[in-house]
């Protein structure tokens, strides 16, 4: 049976054009040349719409759950919100265990954090003790890539490379 909602369109086909207005709103949100940190109505409905996609039960398919926290990653870091960010892209990391990509994404976001002035103390050992656990996790993750075939010797070396770039200071 064909589920339809008050105004007699199927659900399928409402998600569907849910979506493709989150994904036009979307891109006219990155075409904007500025964005405010303090009123960005846009902004917080794009968000609060990606997180309403990413819970609709119809709305499981791991690529675009991962597309989606890219775009709310993209959106956090114009916004400002690069904790925001950072969990956004390790979100993505969980989804697939051989996304070396976004395990670098989220490196990439742990070592912008590190740039932000007045970090205490405290925030920059942590993020020191994070940044080394992922770097760990990258050669684990690595190693296995290369051991099963996934990986080259050549490949497996130049992403070890770019993960060892990430190390803060």
């Amino acid at each position: 049976m064909l589920l339809k909602n008050s105004a007699g369109i199927p659900d399928a086909e409402r998600l569907e054009m849910r979506r493709r207005r989150m994904e036009l709103r979307y891109q006219a949100y990155l075409k904007k040349t500025s964005h405010s940190r303090d009123n960005d109505t846009e902004g917080e409905w794009l968000l609060e719409e990606l997180q309403g996609l990413r819970q609709h039960p119809d709305q499981q398919d791991p690529f675009e759950v991962k597309e989606d926290r890219l775009r709310a990653a993209m959106i956090l870091w114009r916004r400002g919100d690069l904790v925001g960010r950072a969990n956004e892209l390790w979100e993505i990391t969980k989804l697939d265990a051989d996304d070396v990509e976004a395990l670098f994404l989220y490196g990439l976001g742990l070592r912008d954090l590190e740039t932000q002035p007045n970090l205490d103390d405290k925030y920059r050992e942590n993020l020191h003790i994070v940044m080394a656990q992922l770097l760990r996790e990258a050669e684990r993750r690595l190693g296995k890539l290369n051991e099963v075939g996934l990986l080259g010797d050549n490949e497996a070396r130049t992403w070890n490379e770019r993960f060892q770039s990430l190390r803060l200071q």
